[in-house]
């Protein structure tokens, strides 16, 4: 193993990043498409860590004494592992060990353990009768076969909370784990979770008498889709997924009306809650048979599904999340119904998928894939065939940011995820034809863009002007997050250039901006 240089602070430095860890670190910026071209990852260059068969088959997972964690840059110094404190205990007499808890601040990259990509697999997956699947291909392509992993677990359920699963997951930050999360919140949450039977879900819903292939659709919000018409296709599939803002009405021609799937985050749903109330999206998709998949990233997502399970007002963070959960669903809501992703699916994702070289920068731990990237792979695990509507195309500057909006918005390019990549990667899972990926020529008619926009668009040939420079979300000192804005900018604008993206962590945003 490669030794890591953990960085060193005095104790005034140590006390003040003490108490700016609880502080919400996201960032908003734009990046170069021509600089992050080709960030894919050759993925069959990935070392294969063999999964356990079962939870009970890992090993004891919690890093010996002077442990050290691997780096991604080999031969680099970077950090190590927190050393275990002595702590006298003034009751009970001799000196007792007492292990640090891991910290984001504690390592300037994604520190990488020896357990990394090991995960908690489904002993005993349904297996699939369609000769089409995605399964099926996975297994026989050279592309996929070492990375693609059809049993694992994708849903948490009570039975996955223990002591070793703690100490285990406590290693990676949200969503990738439990770093820095209140274990008492956590296990409390996961305590309510109903057991799921079989993590395949759709397969056995489907009778192994009649053999058919599950089809489902995968609803992104890109503005590829204004005008489609592609509505009618969308119905067709078996299964409809549909994640964030997923606005229907008026637009039914385009995204169809169907919903069997609903993707989110508590931030992405509530901001699109707010922000669409009066734009088709008053509440989040309804129906008996649909079903709810949290990703969760932050504590507050736990504290959030609590306050659903027990119908209560969440009591803590910022006063956008202070809210009572079950208002946003209707009275026929069943604990059944949502499903919360295991930790260990989106690690998997991003240690074999979604291998974004910012996860060896200093804001490694605000990067993670989008809600809708973290969807479609879901989709591509409990399905047989899968198409993907309203995502990222190379035509993508062509079209508004979202399918719904009212003048043409670009797509702004968040710091915590990677478009590029994910770009990259849907191409070639439609090359490999894993996936069918909708794409459109360039439109003959584009949509329209405010005068104020298309004059903005007009001056940068001719350099930046820092009177019209847009809204900025970015890092600040000790890790505080500063929004700023030029004069010139009505809020309403600022809104539009920090808002364009829903599928960011916008944590204090929304309260920054609306104190303006």
């Amino acid at each position: 193993m490669v030794q890591l240089a953990r960085k060193s602070e005095t104790p005034e430095e140590e006390e003040e990043m003490e108490m700016d860890v609880q502080a919400e670190e996201t960032a908003d910026s734009s990046m170069d498409m021509e600089q992050t071209k080709g960030l894919l990852p050759t993925l069959n260059t990935l070392e294969r860590v063999e999964p356990a068969s079962d939870l009970t088959n890992l090993r004891d997972l919690s890093p010996p004494k002077n442990q050290k964690a691997y780096s991604r840059n080999r031969g680099k110094e970077n950090h190590i592992l927190p050393k275990v404190s002595e702590v006298n205990t003034k009751i009970g007499g001799p000196t007792t060990p007492q292990k640090k808890r891991l910290k984001k601040k504690d390592f300037e990259r994604e520190p990488k353990w020896d357990f990394e990509d090991k995960y908690t697999m489904e002993a005993s997956a349904i297996q699939t009768n369609c000769p089409y699947s995605v399964k099926i291909k996975a297994a026989s392509s050279p592309y996929l076969r070492n990375q693609y992993l059809h049993n694992i677990t994708l849903f948490m359920d009570r039975r996955i909370f223990s002591e070793k699963e703690w100490e285990r997951l406590e290693h990676f930050v949200p969503p990738y784990g439990w770093m820095e999360l209140n274990r008492s919140d956590v296990q409390e949450a996961v305590s309510f979770l109903p057991p799921i039977p079989q993590q395949q879900i759709l397969l056995s819903a489907n009778s192994s008498q009649h053999p058919k292939c599950v089809s489902c659709a995968v609803v992104g919000n890109g503005g590829i889709l204004n005008n489609s018409r592609m509505g009618k296709e969308i119905d067709s599939h078996d299964y409809i997924f549909r994640v964030n803002g997923a606005v229907v009405k008026g637009f039914e021609a385009d995204v169809g009306t169907r919903t069997s799937f609903y993707g989110f985050t508590v931030h992405t749903m509530l901001a699109s809650l707010s922000l669409l109330k009066g734009s088709g999206f008053p509440t989040v998709p309804e129906g008996k048979d649909v079903k709810y998949i949290l990703f969760t990233e932050q504590a507050r997502d736990y504290d959030w599904l609590i306050a659903l399970i027990l119908n209560k007002k969440v009591k803590k963070g910022l006063s956008f999340y202070r809210i009572r959960p079950r208002d946003h669903f209707t009275d026929k809501f069943k604990l059944q119904n949502i499903l919360v992703v295991h930790p260990d699916f989106p690690r998997y994702l991003k240690n074999r998928f979604f291998q974004s070289k910012k996860l060896n920068t200093t804001i490694w731990h605000l990067y993670r894939p989008t809600t809708g990237a973290l969807l479609l792979m879901t989709a591509l695990h409990l399905c047989d065939m899968v198409s993907a509507y309203g995502f990222m195309t190379d035509s993508y500057k062509e079209y508004s940011d979202h399918y719904y909006d009212k003048v043409m918005k670009p797509l702004i390019f968040i710091l915590d995820h990677d478009f590029p990549l994910e770009l990259n990667l849907w191409k070639k899972l439609h090359e490999e034809k894993i996936l069918k990926l909708y794409q459109r020529p360039k439109p003959e008619t584009p949509s329209p863009m405010p005068p104020k926009l298309a004059k903005r668009e007009k001056d940068k040939s001719k350099g930046p002007d820092p009177k019209m420079a847009p809204a900025a979300v970015e890092k600040g000192t000790e890790g505080t997050v500063m929004v700023t804005a030029s004069p010139a900018l009505t809020v309403t604008e600022i809104k539009d250039a920090v808002l364009a993206a829903l599928d960011c962590k916008l944590t204090g945003i929304l309260d920054q901006i609306g104190a303006l």
